[in-house]
């Protein structure tokens, strides 16, 4: 990265990263400590008495989400004739409680009910785990483990160093690497702030995520072609097994994205995107009730970071002020794939962001 472009990308992409981190934490602060902590509107049993329902959200999570849904393993039929996809992560790392590090606790695993797409049971380690903690762990894995390998396979879609390369692909791979950056070493100055505060509860939560991080890309991706099991299961399985044929194809015919490897640039783009947005969706609404998680004396500090990526790091960045949507794009790969996209899932489609922009 040149030093211009560095400074294009610190007041071009740093404030918007800022400002939706300060307008969407605000919103989290809003809920944890006028309602959680000071009890309005009756506290957390109050906000408890109309809970979403969390074993559908957990299933959606696992069926939908581009990143967990990698942990699929098989799909059998139980006793009563239902049949029951199985979920599993090995070596799961877990923040400790007391902020002194990150413990491997063992296996998660999770079976769905697939007919009535509702989670069935869930275990971490030798713990059996409530819907509720369910979908917060899962979030805490999507944002903390699985997700991240998406970003770091995105590096390897980028061409930043040949200089003669189209100035729209050179523009959505600095997008790519300067976000990676701000991402993986903005989080330490903004823990410490939050801790300040007194919204984080352990000052070397930073030190003890980028540790998690490090073990998602030093781990990589298992073998998953058993997914297509999924697809009439799953809209989003269904879409990109679809598409990612065709936009292999297309990549190879296409005369740009010199040093750019293909797969990595489906990653880094429509498998990246739709796993925010889809996620996103299946949560909304929801997203204040892990507050009160927060002080779970086993999970909290899981909690905390789950919440406040999604809260803060999720949702598409505002003002940003180029274009970033494949719907959008005028660049002929980008437009081609898009066409094509759009007559698989519209709905999909539009969510494909042409570089990791959130």
């Amino acid at each position: 990265v040149t030093f211009p472009e560095y400074l294009w990308a610190y007041y071009f992409i740093y404030p918007c990263i800022a400002l939706n981190l300060a307008l969407k934490l605000g919103k989290t602060i809003f809920y944890k400590w006028m309602i959680f902590d000071l009890g309005w509107w009756g506290g957390a049993k109050s906000a408890e008495k109309d809970e979403p329902n969390w074993k559908s959200i957990s299933a959606e999570l696992l069926l939908q989400s581009t990143s967990l849904v990698l942990g699929f393993t098989a799909v059998r039929k139980d006793k009563n004739g239902r049949e029951i996809a199985t979920f599993c992560y090995p070596d799961v790392p877990i923040i400790n409680a007391d902020g002194s590090g990150v413990s491997i606790v063992g296996i998660f695993t999770l079976d769905v009910d697939l007919e009535r797409r509702e989670l069935v049971k869930s275990r971490l380690g030798e713990e059996p785990l409530s819907a509720r903690k369910t979908q917060m762990m899962l979030l805490y894995y999507i944002a903390n483990f699985s997700h991240v390998t998406i970003h770091a396979y995105a590096n390897w879609g980028t061409n930043l160093h040949v200089k003669n390369a189209d100035p729209f692909e050179r523009l959505t791979s600095l997008c790519t690497i300067m976000y990676n950056y701000f991402g993986f070493h903005g989080f330490k100055s903004v823990s410490m702030q939050l801790h300040r505060i007194g919204w984080l509860r352990t000052p070397a939560l930073s030190e003890n995520v980028q540790k998690v991080f490090q073990l998602s890309m030093d781990r990589g991706i298992r073998s998953h072609r058993d997914l297509r099991q999924l697809m009439k299961y799953s809209r989003v399985v269904n879409f990109v097994v679809k598409l990612r044929a065709y936009f292999l194809l297309e990549f190879e015919k296409h005369e740009g994205f010199q040093d750019v490897d293909g797969e990595a640039l489906f990653i880094g783009t429509v498998l990246h995107s739709i796993d925010h947005s889809v996620v996103e969706e299946i949560t909304a609404g929801s997203e204040h009730y892990n507050v009160s998680l927060m002080s779970d004396p086993e999970y909290g500090v899981c909690a905390e970071v789950a919440h406040i990526v999604y809260q803060s790091f999720n949702s598409d960045l505002p003002f940003i002020m180029f274009t970033r949507k494949f719907k959008d794009a005028t660049h002929p790969f980008y437009s081609k794939i898009y066409r094509k996209a759009e007559t698989l899932d519209k709905h999909l489609a539009d969510m494909m962001d042409c570089a990791i922009i959130k």
